[in-house]
């Protein structure tokens, strides 16, 4: 797909046009910003549409191909049957696809070329995978129309690849939260290596690793890292910790449960989320199992530690200050007199959906051992009205649920969670607080701060906003002042800031054969344009930005920023009418026909 000056974009068509299809005639272009295709970001397909023909999946491939898939693609994938347009069911396609664990909220639109051939533009985290979504919900289109009959093998083994590398490629749970909560406050963010992402630009860009932030130590991280080093420096600050000993063998657990007596809680020095975590052990042979347990996600390190009676709360600190609290509590079901554990466990799935708030419940080895302890069995039918719980650990990753209880949280407990953030210097933090009532003071109740956790996950958007709104307090949403300028010859436009450069910000330029900090040049191979400027975006001595660009160069790689403060147009630039929109749209402000050296000499004027 090579689009021009004089490509031309039609209304969304209804109904199938009836025209020749080579299916591996799907042409994929990908375009780094807003483009004269769509204003955002965009994997652009393009391809011949179906003859007439009514589109479902049937028989043994439609099997074959759910039982490939997570419950919520397959759900979405059932609604698609009734759509209108071949563009419109290959865009559903590839956007459930891509939402393969779980919502990724990216933009999507469709239309048809003057010559009847479909358009799907696609937006993206990465860029590679979303190709493959794309191709392949296309692929999936064709045979369920019919068509294509062939490519049923390569349908099933692409779908048997896409899921694990979604999965290795696209922003996790926490992320996706994340740039949820940065697109609201239009906060422009960039994938600096994978699992490291900026939100903000150039002197405003601030590194994220999850929830933890380029402000979190590597010395607090390393302690909250292991419980033994943590909880003895919670205790040496003057606030409540655990009596704990560490194992190395199930022979030292059971001695060290001797010393300790029970009830007991048994987990690994360094693990997250529940992992490896078994609470209320009262028996060596439970020890023991624990001890197994635990040892596999940290061997010859196992805590085991005096089990604190009451509530489990996590507290959560945001730059420092307190931010919210939860009530954690592990899962639960109530009895009702017919039906069994593990279909009352079916039932709670159900009403659980994959991608939501609350994790699906898993029967493991785990779960059987706590039920096992109730005397349970999965197969027994629970008496009504009685309460069945299901793991002894509260973690919302094993499908514990979570209460808000930020308004109950004491005062002194606040100054607590505050004060071991500071003295453990970490800017983001979850302390894991077990109380009879978070309502009280910890200096009035038996009480112990059980873990330090750097990077805590959090799934929900309230505080996450609070998260972005403490941290780009005043700086303009993280965006550095951004100008364009379009010109035949681009080079001149770096000869002619050369003799701009001055005392004030310091100025990154771009342009499609270079690239420059201030005075200092660089050179990051033969890339795209959005490529070099965001080599400037992600510099922090990067203060203001300057892309020069031909008309050309957008229409065949669009905008390299999401928007420009000011756009420059030299006099001689003929813009085609629907370039000038998607600049019109992109632009806060267009000046034409005025000196370039001139128009930016006033524009850095204004922004000193």
């Amino acid at each position: 797909m090579r689009p021009t000056n004089n490509i031309e974009v039609s209304p969304t068509a209804t109904g199938y046009q009836s025209v020749t299809v080579d299916p591996a005639a799907i042409e994929m272009q990908r375009f780094a910003g807003p483009s004269i295709f769509a204003p955002f970001a965009a994997v652009v397909g393009e391809f011949a549409v179906l003859a007439a023909a009514e589109w479902g999946l049937h028989g043994a491939f439609r099997d074959a191909i759910f039982a490939k898939l997570p419950g919520s693609v397959v759900a979405r994938i059932q609604t698609l049957e009734q759509r209108s347009s071949f563009e419109t069911l290959v865009a559903g396609l590839a956007q459930a696809l891509q939402d393969w664990h779980g919502p990724n909220d990216l933009p999507c639109k469709t239309d048809r070329t003057s010559s009847g051939r479909g358009l799907v533009c696609l937006g993206y985290h990465d860029e590679p995978t979303t190709a493959q979504a794309l191709r392949l919900a296309y692929e999936l289109a064709l045979v369920g129309c019919g068509h294509a009959s062939e490519r049923v093998a390569s349908v099933l083994t692409g779908l048997s690849q896409l899921g694990s590398v979604l999965k290795a490629r696209q922003p996790t749970e926490v992320e996706r939260t994340m740039i949820r909560a940065a697109r609201e406050r239009e906060i422009p963010f960039y994938r600096v290596v994978p699992g490291l992402l900026q939100y903000g630009q150039g002197k405003h860009g601030r590194h994220f690793l999850a929830t933890s932030s380029q402000c979190d130590s590597n010395t607090g991280t390393l302690v909250q890292h292991d419980k033994v080093l943590s909880n003895t420096l919670v205790r040496q600050l003057g606030f409540p910790g655990v009596e704990h000993g560490v194992a190395e063998t199930a022979d030292h657990a059971v001695r060290l449960a001797r010393q300790l007596g029970y009830p007991l809680v048994v987990k690994p020095i360094d693990g997250r989320q529940g992992l490896g975590v078994t609470a209320q052990v009262t028996s060596e042979e439970e020890i023991v199992a624990a001890f197994a347990v635990a040892n596999a996600v940290s061997p010859g390190r196992v805590v085991i530690e005096r089990f604190v009676e009451g509530d489990d709360v996590r507290i959560t600190a945001i730059c420092g200050r307190f931010a919210r609290a939860v009530l954690r509590a592990p899962p639960r079901l109530v009895g009702d007199g017919s039906r069994t554990v593990m279909e009352l466990i079916d039932i709670e799935n159900r009403r659980r959906p994959t991608g939501g708030p609350l994790k699906r419940l898993t029967v493991d080895a785990a779960m059987l051992a706590f039920l096992q302890k109730q005397s349970l069995h999965p197969n027994d039918v629970v008496p009504a009205g009685q309460i069945v719980t299901l793991r002894s650990v509260a973690s919302a990753a094993a499908g514990g649920t979570l209460t808000a209880v930020t308004d109950r949280v004491h005062p002194d407990n606040v100054k607590m969670v505050e004060a071991i953030a500071r003295c453990f210097r970490l800017d983001t933090i979850g302390i894991d607080f077990l109380t009879p009532d978070i309502a009280k003071s910890w200096r009035e109740v038996r009480c112990a701060v059980i873990e330090v956790n750097a990077r805590p996950t959090i799934t929900s958007i309230e505080p996450i906003r609070m998260l972005f709104e403490r941290t780009f307090r005043g700086a303009a949403a993280g965006r550095i002042p951004s100008a364009t300028v379009l010109s035949a010859r681009p080079a001149q436009v770096k000869e002619a800031l050369a003799s701009l450069r001055r005392d004030g910000p310091t100025i990154g330029f771009a342009e499609g054969a270079s690239l420059a900090l201030g005075s200092e040049p660089r050179v990051v191979g033969h890339v795209r344009l959005a490529e070099r400027v965001q080599a400037l975006l992600l510099d922090p001595a990067c203060e203001a930005l300057i892309v020069a660009c031909t008309p050309e160069e957008i229409i065949h790689q669009g905008l390299p920023l999401d928007r420009f403060d000011l756009c420059v147009l030299e006099p001689e630039i003929n813009l085609w009418e629907r370039l000038r929109s998607l600049l019109e749209q992109c632009s806060k402000r267009i000046i034409e026909n005025a000196p370039v050296e001139a128009t930016l000499t006033q524009w850095l004027d204004e922004i000193v």
